[in-house]
């Protein structure tokens, strides 16, 4: 994954792949794909957006902080630019793996507090999220 670097959020509607005049500041990681669980991401590597950081002399607080050799499960939308780039969206969604564990990644002291009580081992928590994928799928 490379090195967070700051981005508007705000896309032109006409043009997606420009920026707004209004900013919302991100913080766009490049990021290496090894698996994916749901939906159509074929690219090795993506752009993953996190809502804060500074761009253009503007700051917001970071909602998520990653670090680089890290290894991360993201719930993410597709930006409106498209394929590679994704946001993060709706908090909470970015859950790092480590070792057999499997822990919220927030700077946002709510979420924290919710998640703080929560152990899942990585099977217990890909086994409850496979089940969630597959009743969602039957639903419709």
């Amino acid at each position: 994954m490379g090195e967070g670097e700051g981005v508007n959020l705000n896309r032109n509607p006409n043009h997606p792949e420009k920026e707004d005049g209004t900013v919302t500041v991100g913080t766009e990681y490049q990021v290496n794909v090894t698996n994916v669980l749901k939906g159509d991401v074929t690219q090795e590597e993506v752009f993953v957006s996190v809502q804060g950081g500074s761009y253009e002399n503007q700051k917001a607080p970071l909602k998520s902080t990653l670090e680089k050799g890290k290894t991360y499960l993201f719930f993410l939308f597709a930006a409106a630019q498209g394929p590679p780039h994704y946001y993060d969206g709706i908090q909470p969604n970015i859950f790092e793996i480590s070792k057999d564990q499997i822990e919220l990644v927030t700077n946002v002291e709510q979420y924290r507090q919710t998640f703080q009580d929560e152990h899942l081992s990585k099977s217990a928590f890909y086994s409850n999220l496979k089940q969630a994928i597959q009743s969602t799928e039957q639903s419709r």
